[in-house]
Protein backbone atom coordinates (compact mmCIF):
# COMPACT_ATOMS: atom_id res chain seq x y z
CA UNK A 1 0.00 0.00 0.00
CA UNK A 2 1.25 3.68 -0.94
CA UNK A 3 -0.14 7.16 -0.76
CA UNK A 4 -0.64 9.03 -3.99
CA UNK A 5 -2.05 12.54 -4.23
CA UNK A 6 -4.86 12.60 -6.81
CA UNK A 7 -6.43 16.38 -8.19
CA UNK A 8 -8.99 17.16 -10.32
CA UNK A 9 -9.30 19.94 -12.53
CA UNK A 10 -12.09 20.81 -15.05
CA UNK A 11 -11.74 21.56 -18.50
CA UNK A 12 -11.22 25.81 -18.78
CA UNK A 13 -14.15 25.51 -21.23
CA UNK A 14 -16.72 24.19 -18.66
CA UNK A 15 -15.21 24.28 -15.68
CA UNK A 16 -17.20 27.82 -14.33
CA UNK A 17 -20.08 25.35 -14.46
CA UNK A 18 -18.81 22.22 -13.17
CA UNK A 19 -17.11 24.33 -9.94
CA UNK A 20 -20.31 25.89 -9.39
CA UNK A 21 -23.29 22.79 -9.59
CA UNK A 22 -21.22 19.73 -8.79
CA UNK A 23 -19.21 17.98 -6.17
CA UNK A 24 -16.11 15.92 -7.14
CA UNK A 25 -14.85 12.68 -5.70
CA UNK A 26 -12.35 10.35 -6.39
CA UNK A 27 -12.82 6.91 -6.45
CA UNK A 28 -10.39 4.04 -5.37
CA UNK A 29 -11.69 0.41 -6.09
CA UNK A 30 -15.19 0.80 -4.59
CA UNK A 31 -14.33 3.72 -2.24
CA UNK A 32 -15.82 7.01 -2.60
CA UNK A 33 -13.32 10.14 -1.52
CA UNK A 34 -14.57 13.86 -1.58
CA UNK A 35 -12.28 16.29 -3.06
CA UNK A 36 -11.83 19.79 -3.83
CA UNK A 37 -11.49 21.48 -7.64
CA UNK A 38 -7.81 22.02 -8.13
CA UNK A 39 -6.71 20.52 -4.50
CA UNK A 40 -5.02 17.26 -4.35
CA UNK A 41 -6.50 14.35 -1.76
CA UNK A 42 -4.00 11.79 0.22
CA UNK A 43 -5.11 8.41 -0.35
CA UNK A 44 -4.05 5.04 0.26
CA UNK A 45 -3.88 2.55 -3.04
CA UNK A 46 -2.63 -0.92 -3.56
CA UNK A 47 -1.12 -1.46 -6.29
CA UNK A 48 -3.21 -3.02 -9.00
CA UNK A 49 -6.13 -1.00 -8.08
CA UNK A 50 -8.37 1.33 -10.17
CA UNK A 51 -8.64 4.90 -9.47
CA UNK A 52 -10.83 7.05 -11.34
CA UNK A 53 -12.47 10.43 -10.45
CA UNK A 54 -16.31 12.33 -11.27
CA UNK A 55 -18.63 14.41 -10.58
CA UNK A 56 -22.10 14.62 -8.69
CA UNK A 57 -24.57 16.99 -9.34
CA UNK A 58 -25.77 19.09 -6.24
CA UNK A 59 -24.06 16.60 -4.58
CA UNK A 60 -26.60 14.09 -4.60
CA UNK A 61 -27.53 11.40 -7.58
CA UNK A 62 -25.43 8.86 -9.61
CA UNK A 63 -21.49 9.56 -9.93
CA UNK A 64 -21.22 10.40 -13.58
CA UNK A 65 -17.86 10.84 -15.87
CA UNK A 66 -15.55 8.18 -14.15
CA UNK A 67 -12.90 6.70 -15.96
CA UNK A 68 -10.86 4.94 -13.79
CA UNK A 69 -7.22 3.47 -14.61
CA UNK A 70 -5.48 0.65 -12.89
CA UNK A 71 -2.64 1.30 -11.00
CA UNK A 72 0.39 -0.11 -11.53
CA UNK A 73 3.80 -0.72 -9.68
CA UNK A 74 5.52 2.13 -12.34
CA UNK A 75 3.58 4.78 -10.32
CA UNK A 76 5.83 6.06 -6.97
CA UNK A 77 4.33 6.40 -3.59
CA UNK A 78 3.87 10.53 -3.39
CA UNK A 79 2.64 11.01 -7.32
CA UNK A 80 0.69 13.19 -8.12
CA UNK A 81 -2.18 11.65 -10.51
CA UNK A 82 -4.02 14.30 -12.05
CA UNK A 83 -7.64 13.70 -13.61
CA UNK A 84 -9.47 16.34 -16.38
CA UNK A 85 -12.35 16.28 -18.20
CA UNK A 86 -12.97 17.32 -21.73
CA UNK A 87 -14.94 20.28 -23.30
CA UNK A 88 -18.39 19.05 -22.75
CA UNK A 89 -19.40 18.20 -19.92
CA UNK A 90 -20.86 14.94 -20.80
CA UNK A 91 -16.68 13.70 -21.26
CA UNK A 92 -15.44 11.29 -18.54
CA UNK A 93 -12.45 12.43 -16.49
CA UNK A 94 -9.47 10.88 -17.39
CA UNK A 95 -5.94 10.46 -15.82
CA UNK A 96 -3.94 13.46 -17.60
CA UNK A 97 -1.00 13.43 -16.01
CA UNK A 98 1.41 11.43 -13.37
CA UNK A 99 4.17 13.59 -11.85
CA UNK A 100 6.38 13.72 -8.85
CA UNK A 101 4.53 14.83 -5.12
CA UNK A 102 3.95 18.57 -5.36
CA UNK A 103 3.34 18.83 -9.21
Amino acid sequence: MREVHVALRPHWLNGWFLVLFTSPRIVVGSTEHRARWGRAVTIPVAAGQRVGAGIRYFGRGRLLGVEDVELDDTVPAGSTLLFRNGPWNHDPFRLVRVGRSGA
